[in-house]
């Protein structure tokens, strides 16, 4: 906290909805012989979640994505979702 400013709380429903709109995929890498991996791809994400896309300084301007600033988002869904649950349990 000491080092934050310009706290704002993320809402589980904002965050559920951005999340929603990602897709994931599984695939291969074109140049590498490593086995099938996960991910997002980062154009996708870009228009989304900006915040979470890095642009290489390179002659490509290669793009990836830095899954852990997806992590407070993550755990936001989490919660709405667990509530969710709890709400309908209530129900029965």
């Amino acid at each position: 906290r000491r080092l934050k400013t310009n706290l704002v709380e993320i809402t589980p429903k904002e965050s559920l909805e951005k999340l929603l709109s990602l897709q994931g995929y599984e695939f291969e890498w074109k140049h590498k012989e490593d086995g099938v991996h996960y991910g997002l791809i980062a154009q996708d994400i870009e228009t989304v979640l900006p915040q979470v896309v890095l642009t290489a300084d390179d002659e490509m301007k290669s793009k990836s994505v830095d899954y852990g600033k997806l992590c407070a988002l993550l755990i936001e869904c989490v919660k709405d979702l667990q509530t969710q649950v709890n709400d309908l349990k209530k129900e029965d």
